[in-house]
């Protein structure tokens, strides 16, 4: 399953949409299908996390490939599926909030990344979209609107942090 993943990669790069979706498609098929090894009666916890994330993996993947192919509302309504099962996973969060920043819908995007970076504060792409998203025209504007109502020490330090972000962007 991980080649047909890889070549839905190289398809992708590619925009070869039809193609990307038919290689994840049938890579995520075949993860489902796969006999779970049990390892005394239990399923290996590792090897339990790696499926999940796989599963997800490709779910945003194939998110991916559709809203670049113009099926925008497809994709999103794959996102908010990954949702019901975890909010968690930061490639969903970045396709998600690229969706509403596509919608003219910046500060609830940006609010969505703060959510991932607060997860994962070293994500090299969660840092870069957010630093171009504040970093656009009215972005500043839009990031402090996420902060409406929020005061004391803890908004000190994300303001700071956030600075760094746009200072290394």
């Amino acid at each position: 399953s991980k080649v047909l993943e890889y070549l839905g990669d190289a398809f992708y790069y590619q925009k070869k949409y039809k193609e990307s979706l038919k290689a994840y498609d049938t890579s995520l098929h075949s993860i489902l299908q796969e006999k779970v090894i049990k390892s005394g009666g239990h399923i290996e916890a590792t090897a339990k996390a790696d499926r999940v994330n796989s599963i997800l993996s490709l779910k945003v993947k194939l998110a991916n490939v559709l809203y670049d192919a113009g099926e925008q509302e497809a994709a999103i309504n794959i996102v908010q599926n990954i949702f019901k099962e975890t909010e968690e996973f930061i490639p969903s969060l970045i396709l998600y909030a690229k969706a509403a920043n596509d919608r003219s819908q910046r500060a609830a995007a940006i609010q969505i990344l703060l959510k991932g970076i607060v997860k994962d504060s070293e994500n090299k792409v969660l840092r870069e979209n957010i630093a171009d998203m504040v970093g656009a025209d009215g972005g500043m504007k839009d990031l402090m609107e996420t902060f409406v109502g929020e005061t004391g020490e803890g908004l000190s330090s994300a303001l700071a942090f956030l600075g760094t972000i746009l200072k290394d962007h």
